[in-house]
């Protein structure tokens, strides 16, 4: 059906609308899911509403009457450096044995229009080893699954290094996977695949979908177990087996674990001890019971973790040099009143040439760990002044509470059309790079979740902060210090409150007053 409809689909589109290259079709009890993917470039000016429309109708000429239709439209972006890391995550989680001396070869990828051309260099007993396997036509399938470019892959193969100099043929990679250095012991489980190189609990995690066949490690703690009887023996005769839950952590990140006993020969109350160190293989799969992801290991040995190989900064605070979603504009919605006049002249002696950010997030909820960020909005003063602002809505995966909701007046109507965190966070990270963060109640609340939701996506802000609710409480006498409260107290509007942007405004002026004293 694949290559039939997209034969189809590009007869009945005009050529400037032939943008798309068919990635998937999954169908799920009477919907289709189809996924396409579409350049970055023209997925912004040419993939509108009618195309859409356009392709759906296409689409729905193909199918029964009874057959529902969802089509998934994927910005795809191809570079150097990211084809080459979607190849090094492809051997990893394909030929984990091979995996160290891909992360350490040299790659020339050379993309030109709608090809990429990807030579590898390796030593001979791996290149061997490679093309005996046919692992230049797999990476290739994979490339094509996930890149518009029709790709080539070949290997070239250099001397071994016991047999001759390698010349400066190899050189080392900044590979997306990060992995562990660990030390095995005792094989308890020893299921399928190797426990080599096992990655960060962190990465796999906040990928935030089904992952097969990874290895983690980590400490056990929050260790429980119970007897679950079978619906019919097995042929060793047990009617029942032990199924034993508990947290698996390598400071990056933690899962659950779930594990049912497959074996009477091993004494799994030693095996899953508190404080334990454990290296496994598995999934990391949905778990309906449970309703949420959770790691399901096949195969497990005891450890030694070697924590120091771990830099859970190491990918981050990447500036593109450049805005992807949100362009700064000059300050125009945010007036400074005559109030300031006084205010900025005194403010300036203590602030100098420092640039502050004054910022305010909006979220699903109130829990910093868990809740996602659905608002942004930050203000830029530099020498008592208002130069720049930065303001956006942001799609969570999630749901916005009721409460959230009600509080923020923000729907997930609002929010549906919106940027994704990653590209908002990049853009605010350039916004705010190099000031002073300022904020109302920002150290216990929106800081830890900016971090919070910044390492999913992999920026971090290390940015010195003013809180102005500790400066209100230094220089103010009152009962109550809210952001309402002080606004009152220093005759400052705040209107329609709980709206990022707004808030930020009322703050920036509360800001530039409390520093006068």
């Amino acid at each position: 059906m694949t290559n039939e409809f997209s034969e189809v689909l590009f007869s009945r589109l005009n050529t400037e609308e032939r943008i798309f290259k068919f990635k998937s079709a999954e169908i799920s009890g009477n919907v289709l899911n189809i996924s396409f993917m579409v350049r970055a470039d023209t997925y912004d000016t040419i993939l509108d509403e009618r195309l859409k429309k356009k392709v759906k109708d296409i689409a729905l000429s193909f199918l029964p009457n009874d057959i529902k239709l969802n089509i998934n439209y994927i910005k795809t972006y191809s570079d150097e450096k990211l084809i080459k890391n979607s190849i090094i995550e492809f051997i990893y989680n394909q030929h984990k044995t091979v995996y160290p001396v891909f992360t350490n070869a040299k790659y020339n990828v050379n993309i030109s229009g709608d090809y990429v051309e990807v030579q590898i260099t390796l030593e001979k007993y791996v290149c061997d080893y490679a093309k005996g396997i046919g692992l230049a036509e797999k990476i290739v399938d994979f490339l094509d699954k996930n890149f518009m470019e029709n790709s080539e892959v070949y290997f070239i193969s250099i001397p071994n290094t016991e047999n001759s100099e390698i010349l400066n043929a190899v050189v080392t990679t900044d590979s997306s996977i990060r992995v562990i250095d660990v030390k095995q012991g005792v094989s308890y489980a020893k299921g399928a695949g190797i426990l080599d190189y096992p990655r960060y609990i962190k990465d796999v995690i906040d990928e935030e979908k089904e992952v097969k066949n990874v290895n983690i490690c980590g400490v056990v703690s929050d260790v429980k177990s119970r007897k679950i009887k079978l619906k019919q023996p097995r042929k060793d005769g047990r009617e029942e087996i032990d199924l034993y839950t508990f947290t698996l952590n390598d400071t990056t990140g933690a899962t659950k674990v779930k594990y049912f006993t497959k074996s009477e020969k091993v004494d799994w109350e030693r095996v899953f001890l508190d404080s334990a160190q454990l290296v496994m293989s598995g999934d990391y799969l949905y778990d309906s019971y449970e309703n949420r992801f959770i790691f399901q290991p096949k195969a497990i040995s005891s450890a030694e973790i070697n924590f120091e190989s771990i830099n859970t900064k190491s990918n981050f605070n990447k500036d593109y040099g450049r805005y992807l979603v949100i362009e700064p504009e000059v300050c125009s919605d945010i007036a400074q009143d005559d109030l300031f006049t006084d205010s900025i002249a005194d403010a300036n002696e203590k602030m100098g040439d420092t640039v502050y950010c004054v910022f305010d997030l909006e979220t699903t909820g109130l829990d910093v760990n868990n809740d996602e960020i659905v608002e942004i909005a930050a203000i830029k003063i530099k020498s008592g002044e208002f130069i720049e602002q930065f303001s956006t809505f942001v799609k969570p995966i999630g749901e916005i509470s009721a409460q959230a909701s009600e509080k923020t007046g923000i729907t997930m109507d609002m929010v549906k059309d919106a940027p994704s965190l990653k590209d908002v966070l990049h853009d605010f990270y350039r916004f705010s790079k190099d000031t002073v963060l300022v904020g109302h109640n920002i150290a216990s609340f929106d800081i830890p979740i900016l971090n919070a939701q910044g390492e999913k996506v992999k920026y971090v802000f290390e940015n010195e902060y003013i809180d102005t609710l500790t400066l209100a409480r230094q220089k103010l006498k009152m009962g109550r210090y809210n952001l309402g409260a002080v606004c009152e107290k220093l005759k400052i509007p705040l209107i329609n409150a709980h709206r990022a942007l707004n808030d930020v405004g009322a703050n920036a002026k509360i800001f530039l007053r409390l520093m006068k004293y």
